[in-house]
């Protein structure tokens, strides 16, 4: 295959410092990050998060993807070419669609916050799944929330296997990590309400009508088997039962928080209707 504005084939070192872009040592030393295949990549490109580099190979490569690829050129990516043994490597994945993307942590932090830039927060305490986590992602972008804070004890929200459940979601929202005190020091900045999922708490459309969506709020989510943590819960202005059938214990953490999220959505005025 050839394609202008393809540059030289990596060196061996750099597909080492590729590879280890799939742990988390290496992407915290880096600050960068991977996303596999074609329509992670499209999103990216929907989002206008732009890719330091392209990697591709020309064995695995399908049409949907050459095209995705000759977009990239077009917006003058840099891209290189790897043998597709290689490009399984880096791709976290086992089976490649040939098109890999490197990607800039955005810096962002706590401090952030504290700008008053954001006033619709979902907060992951403790939710350890990849999967989940995507998914509560990509709720939080579906829904409007301005950002997604995570605290230290939750996946990583760079790891390849959210990246991949948030199906590009996270190219598409801010996301922060921090500690408990954090949010206690955002809640006394900008006086906002804490909302956390209780099975002792009020019921869901009760508790929702007392709050003020035009003001900010946080909307914080627990792992199934661990909930909120005790320093998050004292902050809590709302508690909230979901309620369910008993032929359940509980709902896992991305079905719970995409309910919650769901319905203050329906609450927010003139929201946009697709």
């Amino acid at each position: 295959m050839k394609m202008q504005g393809i540059t030289s084939k990596p060196t061996q070192a750099e597909k080492k410092r590729l590879k280890s872009l799939l742990s988390k040592k290496g992407r915290l030393r880096e600050k960068q990050f991977l996303a596999e295949g074609v329509r992670l990549l499209e999103e990216s490109l929907r989002h206008e998060f732009r890719p330091v580099r392209i990697y591709f190979s020309a064995t695995l490569i399908g049409g949907r993807g050459q095209q995705l690829l000759d977009r990239f050129q077009e917006n003058k990516i840099p891209i290189q070419e790897l043998a597709a043994r290689d490009i399984r490597r880096i791709s976290g994945t086992e089976s490649s669609q040939g098109l890999v993307g490197l990607f800039d942590i955005p810096e962002r932090g706590p401090d952030d916050m504290r700008r008053g830039l954001y006033k619709k927060i979902l907060l992951l305490d403790r939710v350890s799944d990849p999967g989940n986590a995507g998914a509560l992602l990509r709720s939080a972008l579906a829904f409007e929330f301005d950002l997604v804070f995570a605290t230290e004890d939750t996946v990583e929200l760079y790891n390849p296997k959210v990246v991949r459940s948030s199906v590009g979601a996270v190219f598409g929202i801010p996301v922060i990590t921090g500690a408990p005190d954090d949010i206690a020091e955002f809640k006394r900045h900008q006086n906002c309400t804490v909302i956390v999922t209780d099975p002792r708490g009020g019921h869901i459309k009760a508790q929702l009508k007392k709050l003020k969506v035009k003001k900010s709020y946080i909307l914080a989510i627990g792992s199934e088997a661990e909930g909120i943590s005790s320093e998050l819960r004292s902050l809590a202005d709302l508690s909230i039962r979901i309620g369910h059938s008993d032929r359940v214990e509980s709902l896992n953490a991305a079905v719970a928080g995409s309910i919650l999220m769901k319905e203050i959505y329906d609450l927010t005025p003139r929201r946009r209707r697709q």
